[in-house]
């Protein structure tokens, strides 16, 4: 498995922050250490220059009390300064520095009285050590010292004074080895506290993965958890958006299927009787001897029969034109468009007893002349056969501040609020028997759902059975020119 963003991330501060410490202890020792030398080699210079100071204020000290008892001479001066020089010399090699007192470029000997031997005033065992005016480290059988020189001009020699570093290198190397362990702990510490902060942080994300995760084993209405208001929590309220637009969108295109489903369903079952009745018809006019009266029945049902196969074919293609090609839209006087619809419908209307009226002022909107003509032809046509004989149907343009509406008003039947809800489905007929008879298809009103979307507009409904229905088209303040 490979590894996760947040493990990738944690290791990767880890060793950044690893290298960074490194790198700071590393200065931080390196500053040390140099301050330390530094500060070794100015101990340096100042001891070899107490020396040099000490060696003369003994020496002259010595010399003074020799002069006061008279007994001063050569041999008794040379013992003196040996004497004291040597004392230094001890001095220093006991605490582990290294002396020399150098005259002409070479350790001062001298020979004890009675011994054949002869001594240098030197700590040093057969090295010897060149140093410039500044003072220089070397190494002394494994010891590492500071050298440094002082001239005493009085007496005509020079101080060659190496102070011991091995202290100085015992602190430094104890004080590397805390270092080290400090870092370590540090680094413990670090990684402990970063893991948790890691975890933490991650922990938005794998919600996120966790939800993802549901979606894809078929729960579409999971939801990623939104904790705090960071980024995290900005990109689950985007994510939870995002599913909720994607099952919208699912809902619909099944609702959509359904709908195609239940359309073909439908046409499957409407086209069966017409077919069944025009192949009966036929196969009885060619097989069966009839009267002419029978055949001129039999004709006429099947002429009615393939009217309403070609008024089913019609809507559809009208219903699929709009949809695939829009709406080409123009001026449309509502009022002309209306009044020439009843004139078209008059005389229907007064074969079945129903008296036509129309109400209110002229209206221009945004629209397709044709498609609002068939739309408002269907509506008054359908109150029309509601009715009854003596029955009228009202059409009614109405006028506000944020609408146009007109009502088409049958004091027909009406329906009930069953058959209200299913309305506008394709095929579906209030009075089945009827519309048959009458050649209807149970398309119309969903012709005049789709018209009246495609000009954005809305169709509504009431109804109250043995009372009438009323028929409304609504348009928006967008699709009004006057």
């Amino acid at each position: 498995m490979k590894s996760r963003f947040w493990k990738k991330t944690y290791w990767m501060i880890l060793v950044v922050f690893f290298v960074f410490l490194i790198i700071t202890i590393a200065a931080f020792s390196g500053i040390v250490y140099l301050n330390t030398m530094n500060a070794e080699k100015s101990a340096a210079q100042t001891e070899a220059q107490n020396l040099a100071l000490y060696d003369e204020k003994m020496l002259s000290a010595v010399l003074r009390d020799a002069e006061e008892q008279e007994n001063a001479d050569d041999t008794l001066r040379n013992v003196m300064l040996f004497t004291v020089w040597n004392v230094s010399v001890n001095k220093c090699k006991n605490r582990g520095d290294q002396l020399e007192i150098q005259k002409e470029g070479k350790a001062v000997s001298y020979t004890l009285a009675g011994d054949k031997d002869v001594y240098d005033l030197s700590t040093f065992e057969g090295e010897h050590i060149e140093i410039g005016d500044d003072p220089t480290i070397e190494t002394l059988d494994g010891v590492r010292y500071v050298f440094t020189q002082n001239e005493d001009q009085s007496l005509g020699v020079t101080y060659l004074y190496g102070r011991s570093l091995a202290a100085a290198d015992r602190s430094f190397g104890q004080l590397v080895l805390t270092s080290g362990f400090s870092a370590f702990g540090i680094l413990a510490l670090f990684a402990l506290i970063l893991y948790f902060i890691m975890r933490r942080l991650s922990r938005p994300l794998q919600n996120l993965r966790n939800t993802t995760e549901r979606i894809a084993a078929g729960d579409y209405d999971a939801k990623a958890p939104v904790v705090g208001k960071d980024e995290f929590a900005l990109l689950a309220i985007a994510f939870n958006d995002m599913t909720a637009k994607i099952d919208s969108q699912m809902t619909q295109l099944k609702e959509s299927a359904d709908e195609k489903q239940r359309l073909v369903d439908n046409m499957a079952h409407e086209l069966r009787t017409p077919l069944t009745t025009i192949c009966a018809g036929a196969d009885m006019l060619r097989r069966t001897k009839i009267s002419e009266e029978q055949k001129t029945d039999i004709l006429i049902s099947i002429e009615n029969e393939g009217k309403r196969l070609k008024r089913i074919s019609e809507i559809l293609l009208d219903r699929a034109y709009i949809g695939a090609n829009g709406v080409k839209m123009s001026e449309v006087p509502l009022l002309s468009l209306l009044d020439e619809t009843l004139g078209r419908l008059h005389i229907p209307a007064e074969k079945a007893g129903v008296k036509l009226s129309l109400k209110g002022e002229e209206t221009v909107v945004n629209g397709n002349d044709i498609l609002l003509g068939l739309l408002f032809s269907n509506l008054i046509e359908n109150a029309i056969k509601a009715c009854s004989v003596g029955g009228k149907v009202e059409v009614t343009i109405e006028k506000t501040n944020d609408k146009i509406a007109v009502h088409v008003r049958d004091n027909g039947k009406g329906m009930t609020e069953e058959q209200l809800s299913h309305l506008t489905e394709p095929f579906y007929r209030v009075d089945k028997s009827r519309s048959r008879a009458e050649g209807g298809a149970g398309l119309g009103l969903t012709l005049c759902q789709t018209i009246a979307e495609s000009h954005g507009a809305e169709l509504l409904f009431k109804s109250e059975e043995n009372k009438g229905t009323c028929a409304t088209v609504v348009f928006p303040v967008s699709f009004t020119i006057l």
